[in-house]
């Protein structure tokens, strides 16, 4: 009877583990065009944001920016792209054992640097 109640708790604790919530990493993280400015607002929605590290990527993989997030609680940061040249690049944002990449493309549009991000 002893072991079947022990039995019985390590299997309940088990299967809650198999079925708590956890939070999808673009809940955490988000990446969206500035308005006002050619750029990028990122803001990591975690107890701890301190630890997000920010990278940019070109398309040779070679990190062409990077940047750690120094707040606690709920960080959000606004990146000026104006400098990249024409090409594609990958924004990386890591927190904790989450991970977001947004591939953006820099182009000029009749002399005026513009980008968009894929979606």
């Amino acid at each position: 009877m002893k072991k079947s109640i022990t039995l019985l708790a390590l299997i309940l604790t088990l299967s809650s583990a198999l079925f708590a919530k956890t939070t999808p990493a673009d809940e955490l993280i988000t990446i969206n065009p500035l308005r006002t400015a050619l750029g990028v607002g990122i803001s990591v929605n975690a107890n701890d944001a301190s630890r997000s590290v920010v990278r940019i990527y070109n398309a040779d993989n070679t990190i062409q920016f990077i940047d750690q997030l120094a707040k606690k609680g709920t960080a959000a940061k606004a990146y000026i792209l104006k400098d990249l040249e024409d090409g594609n690049y990958t924004i990386e944002v890591a927190t904790k054992n989450q991970v977001v990449k947004k591939q953006i493309h820099v182009y000029n549009e009749d002399g005026k640097k513009s980008f968009f991000i894929f979606q």
